[in-house]
């Protein structure tokens, strides 16, 4: 491509801040160099981030750690596992899947999109999941919350569906 020299320092500062807002690596560096015929090469040095992350769940199912603390009860936690795919496919989709056990009981996917097409104004995200939990708590007693629990069904299920659409009217700009 050929630029002006005085448009050089923007079009190095321009590529750097399109390459960071993706998302997709640690650092971005963009440089300028001169080859033998006097052409000025621009390079661009990057370090990708990490893309899969699998992260544990445990957490406390009560209001508080206080609360918890009070029976310890181990049935009261809930455990698992959450992974996250960043740049799935190559184009900087996301993909999370969410598996946890306990005492809530949770099984959720989301996918995301950041553009359709090839204009890249449009972007979609989807998420769906499915939770349970094994018992509800009904009333107070003596600033006591009292619960209900039956062993043959669970208390509560919850299923969910979302779709998200994105639009913004011109490519460098997002509102």
């Amino acid at each position: 491509d050929r630029i002006a020299i005085v448009e050089k320092d923007t079009l190095a500062v321009r590529c750097k801040q399109q390459l960071a807002n993706l998302s997709l690596f640690n650092s971005v560096r963009v440089s300028f160099n001169t080859d033998s015929v006097n052409n000025i090469l621009l390079n661009i040095i990057v370090v990708e981030r990490w893309y899969t992350w699998p992260l544990p769940i445990f957490q406390i199912a009560d209001r508080n750690f206080n609360q918890w603390w009070l029976t310890k009860d181990p049935e009261r936690l809930n455990y698992g596992v959450e992974f996250t795919q960043y740049n799935m496919r190559g184009r900087n989709e996301t993909m999370r899947i969410k598996l946890q056990d306990g005492f809530t009981r949770k099984f959720e996917v989301a996918y995301t999109l950041p553009w359709v097409g090839k204009s890249q104004t449009v972007g979609a995200s989807f998420k769906t999941s499915y939770l349970q939990n094994r018992e509800i708590w009904y009333a107070t007693n003596n600033n006591k919350l009292l619960y209900y629990r039956d062993a043959n069904k669970p208390m509560l299920e919850r299923y969910t569906a979302m779709f998200t659409l994105k639009f913004r009217k011109h490519l460098y700009k997002t509102s």
